[in-house]
């Protein structure tokens, strides 16, 4: 590196030396979107407006590297989706110094979490921990390829199409299942599991399913079609039960596959297992779903400071209430 590092927003000016370090497979990849996640490109998440932001930091070459951040859902906090370094460089400082002005950009607004998805033992896993993120959560991708789908053997005691009144039951369901300081920094309601997210089904395509017992909710599976970073289409599902009924989510994987078949999508089918559901992952690979990737949730609090409020300068020159107040004398 030349010269000392400076950190700044980027403009419309950096597209291309942006495109150009992210395109160079040469450079070091800290942290990127997963080949399933639908996140927008480096010339999108930072032309287009929107309440994503791109950091970068030079020197006095040019260009060292760049961050790419856009809000979390349902939590004050951000995420990291991209960040690339100049292999010519050691990538651990120029990383530190955007994450510092990340923070500081959000210790502003008051948000006090910054979270990032890095693969497990990966470069940028180490250096996430090296700039003070702490482990949070473990997670498994597992992928379907496009396959012949058997019919249902049998039609389970309590299956049914998910209802807008399951909102609250399925908020009690995912709180009973996931530990409670996850739960609390991610910020999960009620609303989090509402259905879907981006659903691009139409109207008479259900794409939800539950299985209840006793009036209680014991599983919900929901799928939705989404396009990953390689413009390839594929179908996202999500599934959801209490930890010891694997026969529940080995009922809802069998109508689920054999509806989303019904429905003409001959594509893969994307699955993501936190490390907490374990009881799961023998289930879903009895399924015909494979193991692609292993990732962990990093998270990074920051330290909220309590500005004091300055004083107006027309309160300081508006007259004293005395002044006001007083009577004028009698000549």
């Amino acid at each position: 590196m030349s010269g000392r590092l400076r950190t700044r927003l980027a403009r419309q000016l950096d597209l291309w030396p942006l495109h150009g370090l992210a395109a160079d497979a040469r450079n070091i990849a800290i942290l990127m979107p997963s080949v399933c996640e639908d996140a927008p490109g480096v010339l999108l998440g930072t032309m287009l407006p929107g309440k994503g932001k791109t950091w970068i930091v030079e020197d006095d070459s040019g260009l060292v590297g760049f961050a790419q951040v856009r809000p979390r859902r349902y939590v004050l906090g951000w995420e990291l989706t991209r960040l690339h370094v100049r292999r010519s460089c050691d990538p651990e400082d120029p990383v530190r110094c955007l994450i510092q002005e990340i923070l500081a950009y959000l210790q502003g607004r008051g948000i006090p979490r910054l979270f990032g998805r890095t693969p497990e033992e990966s470069l940028g896993h180490d250096i996430l921990l090296a700039c003070g993120f702490t482990h949070l959560v473990s997670e498994t991708v597992f992928i379907r390829d496009p396959e012949l789908t058997p019919t249902p053997r049998e039609t389970p005691v309590g299956l049914r199409y998910r209802m807008p009144q399951d909102a609250w039951p399925l908020r009690q369901l995912e709180s009973s299942q996931t530990p409670l300081l996850i739960s609390q920094l991610e910020g999960l309601t009620s609303v989090s599991v509402n259905g879907p997210p981006n659903r691009r089904w139409r109207r008479d395509e259900p794409s939800e399913l539950v299985i209840e017992r006793d009036g209680e909710l014991a599983g919900w599976i929901w799928w939705t079609r989404a396009r990953s970073q390689d413009c390839r289409e594929h179908v996202r599902l999500g599934i959801l039960t209490q930890q010891d009924e694997t026969a529940i989510a080995s009922a809802l994987l069998e109508y689920a596959l054999h509806a989303i078949a019904g429905a003409g999508a001959g594509n893969r089918i994307v699955l993501r297992l936190r490390d907490y559901q374990m009881p799961l992952h023998s289930v879903v690979a009895d399924h015909g779903f494979r193991e692609v990737a292993r990732e962990t949730l990093h998270l990074k609090h920051g330290r909220l400071q309590v500005i004091p409020k300055k004083v107006s300068r027309l309160l300081e020159l508006a007259p004293r209430v005395g002044a006001l107040t007083a009577e004028p004398s009698l000549k």
